[in-house]
């Protein structure tokens, strides 16, 4: 059966690979939010056994759908590959190795409701198992914060400003190195209204692990911190970035008031 809420439906993507050893805690923590329609996870060449385990979730839950990509195209690609085959008027995003806090979505949801002006909401996350060198050094908050609003992994989005935005970019440069989620982002806040919610519970755990983009992000911060003189090199990802991030404000620019605001950027919501 599939749930409605407040008049329209919720799709949740997850993208997977090798992630057999947490993704069933991911859906699981899914399938506790009433207000999601449909689990849609898309496999992207796992070698694991992944494929197999949501095979088996979605006999047991209707709601859970499982995708494969052909070949392993990297978490755009397979997040864009879900966003297709979805039929949620809503879109949220989850990593196989995070999971929704009990009314993560729900919250969420009652912001969209309130706050009709809103294009997407950035639920709020706690980063779990972070190691204390991060946790305890003096740039820890700022990075999270920062974090919390790049990635889209807390992400709930209007399906019709997602098309707009052309979905997730796919150059290769993201697959070797990460940040399309940051492009995504980025042109939201440039173009659209996002409500990110400020509350002590939180609504998303995000699992730390090496090499991950919390990681990196993490040690950059604390460097930018520890030495006065450190300056960022632009490098392959930004110039590229910056070039697709120009590339949605045209073509949205192109499409005229309906869907361009004038409102745009961040706006802090607090819902207890």
């Amino acid at each position: 059966n599939l749930s409605i809420f407040g008049g329209f439906m919720i799709s949740t993507i997850i993208p997977c690979f090798n992630a057999v050893e947490t993704l069933e805690r991911a859906i699981d923590s899914c399938l506790i939010q009433p207000e999601i329609s449909e689990i849609i996870v898309v496999d992207d060449g796992s070698t694991d056994g992944s494929h197999d385990l949501v095979k088996h979730l979605s006999a047991r839950n209707g709601i859970v759908k499982s995708l494969s990509m052909p070949v392993n195209s990297g978490p755009a690609a397979a997040r864009n590959f879900g966003v297709l085959h979805s039929t949620g008027s809503i879109v949220s995003f989850l990593d196989a190795d995070d999971e929704y806090c009990t009314r993560g979505v729900n919250l969420g949801c009652l912001a969209l409701i309130e706050h009709s002006q809103l294009s997407a909401i950035k639920l709020p996350c706690e980063f779990v198992g972070c190691p204390d060198r991060y946790r305890q050094h003096g740039s820890f908050e700022e990075a999270c914060l920062a974090l919390g609003n790049t990635f889209a992994g807390n992400l709930l989005i209007r399906r019709e400003v997602l098309f707009a935005l052309g979905l997730f970019p796919q150059s290769s440069v993201y697959r070797q190195h990460g940040g399309e989620d940051g492009v995504l982002m980025l042109s939201l806040s440039q173009n659209f209204q996002i409500g990110v919610l400020e509350q002590e519970q939180s609504c998303v755990k995000v699992h730390f692990h090496a090499n991950s983009h919390s990681q990196l992000y993490f040690e950059r911060c604390m460097k930018k911190m520890d030495d006065p003189d450190f300056v960022l090199d632009k490098d392959e990802v930004w110039h590229q970035s910056m070039r697709d991030v120009n590339t949605i404000n045209d073509r949205i620019a192109s499409l005229g008031r309906n869907i361009n605001h004038s409102e745009k950027g961040f706006i802090y919501i607090w819902k207890k």
